[in-house]
């Protein structure tokens, strides 16, 4: 599709998980950094079990979790 990436090989981030759990001190700040600084240039798969709108609790922040959702999100697929 035009104006779409594809996960390619070099510089591609997943971060896996069977459940998210909520991040202790300033884990969703330094996830959020990491995302940040790959968005947009290269592509971040995350995969959880927990619903997107569940997330502020596992972030443990509204705005924090909406910021992740909206960077993971944008020109994006959710699958």
């Amino acid at each position: 599709m035009p104006g779409h990436r594809h996960p390619g090989p070099a510089g591609d981030f997943v971060a896996r998980s069977s459940a998210l759990l909520p991040l202790p001190g300033d884990g969703a700040s330094a996830l959020f950094q990491v995302i940040n600084q790959r968005y947009p240039k290269s592509s971040t798969i995350l995969t959880a079990n927990v619903e997107i709108a569940d997330w502020a609790t596992v972030f443990g922040d509204d705005t924090v979790a909406a910021v992740i959702i909206d960077r993971l999100t944008f020109d994006g697929t959710i699958i």
